[in-house]
């Protein structure tokens, strides 16, 4: 392989690996491969490919599982509520 991109998320790790693992078990495509790593609050996805191309739409496929998560999570539990503390 000849081509290697690397993602992480730093939030809802566990839930997003329930949500690719279908993904890893079923494979991204015959010159592609997805690797993920889960720790406690960080998911990493690591994607080889043997060409631009198939890296490209690897990367695409989980740039756009990451956006429905995100916006069915937007549509669930409403938008985030951005906080901010000042000090008087």
């Amino acid at each position: 392989m000849k081509y290697k991109a690397d993602i992480s998320v730093e939030e809802d790790a566990l839930d997003l690996y329930t949500c690719f693992k279908p993904m890893i078990e079923t494979g991204l495509s015959d010159r592609s491969v997805l690797k993920i790593k889960k720790s406690k609050k960080t998911l990493s996805f690591t994607i080889r490919a043997e060409d631009s191309v198939s890296l490209r739409a690897a990367v695409h496929m989980v740039t756009q599982s990451l956006s429905v998560y995100q916006r069915i999570k937007q549509l669930t539990y409403g938008p985030r509520k951005i906080t901010t503390t000042t000090n008087s």
